[in-house]
């Protein structure tokens, strides 16, 4: 079940002038350090976003943007850019959990799990929690041009360009088998391809083909009237993603996220003496982007 947040009802800075002069760094970590019971950091979590309320936890919140909301006086909030390594080591050894949201991980230079496991306490309990949207990739070497970044969100182009063809090796070979010519349109710009999809699209409307009527009762009519001829990609996608489902295919795009994944894990093992993968599961702490695949990592090794 994921963790209820709470909003914070103490009394409130009214300016981000007198809360910048409150919240200097050594200020807030000198807190911390005395606060009695379990400490928790959110990383990414701006001083005026609800926070976490676990029973025998107090948790923290760090961010690099100070929001223009006002928030409460009594909230432990760290202000910093968590990207500089000069900062980071101040942090070292002060919490008993850290959580960060993939969000937050794309605008973090570096091995993000290598920096932020030396904010865990040394012991058995101490946790580490983040999502596993399948571009927060570590190094991989089944990757021809691995990403420098270890939370880039990109991947690289050679993948990319095997993902396209893919595509549309596979959609030829569906419009080939309803009786239409393949695309014979890639290198005419995007203009000329819309139109080849809208002649495609047009040919299994006007059949009564049963892809086409599924397509529309998926997305429902007034979408593919309001979209005017923008629903033709989705069209494709949709056509595409049931191909791949029914041959049991697995695109390069899809591969190429699975390694970095099996990748990650065997990283993360490097810092934590055990590592849990979660998938279709609710994210404990809970974020817009509603990620349903992350990991626990617990006992940081020395």
């Amino acid at each position: 079940m994921p963790i209820n947040l709470v909003e914070v009802n103490s009394s409130l800075y009214t300016t981000v002038k007198e809360a910048r002069s409150e919240y200097d760094l050594d200020v807030v970590i000198s807190k911390v350090a005395v606060v009695g019971g379990k400490t928790a950091l959110w990383i990414g979590r701006m001083a005026c976003e609800k926070l976490p309320e676990d029973e025998g936890m107090t948790w923290v919140s760090g961010d690099l943007m100070f929001a223009e909301q006002p928030f409460s006086r009594n909230r432990l909030h760290i202000h910093m850019d968590f990207s500089k390594e000069e900062m980071c080591k101040k942090l070292e050894g002060l919490f008993d959990l850290v959580v960060i949201d993939q969000s937050t991980v794309k605008g973090i230079r570096g091995d993000f799990i290598a920096r932020f496991t030396r904010f865990l306490k040394p012991g058995a309990e101490s946790k580490f929690i983040f999502e596993a949207c399948p571009y927060i990739c570590a190094y991989s070497n089944k990757i021809e041009k691995p990403m420098n970044n270890f939370g880039s969100l990109s991947l690289p182009s050679s993948v990319m360009s095997a993902e396209r063809e893919f595509k549309d090796r596979l959609f030829d070979k569906y419009l080939e088998k309803h009786s239409f010519r393949p695309n014979d349109l890639k290198e005419k710009g995007y203009a000329a391809y819309q139109a080849f999809l809208k002649e495609a699209a047009n040919h299994l409307k006007e059949t009564g083909h049963k892809d086409y009527e599924a397509f529309v009762k998926e997305v429902s009519e007034d979408y593919v009237k309001d979209m005017g001829e923008r629903w033709l990609p989705a069209f494709q996608s949709y056509i595409i993603e049931k191909l791949k489902k029914e041959g049991g295919m697995t695109s390069p795009q899809q591969q190429a996220c699975i390694d970095a994944r099996e990748d990650t894990y065997e990283h993360i093992k490097n810092y934590f003496h055990n590592v849990e993968f979660f998938k279709d599961t609710d994210y404990p702490y809970p974020t817009n982007f509603n990620n349903r695949e992350f990991y626990i990592a617990t006992a940081p090794k020395g």
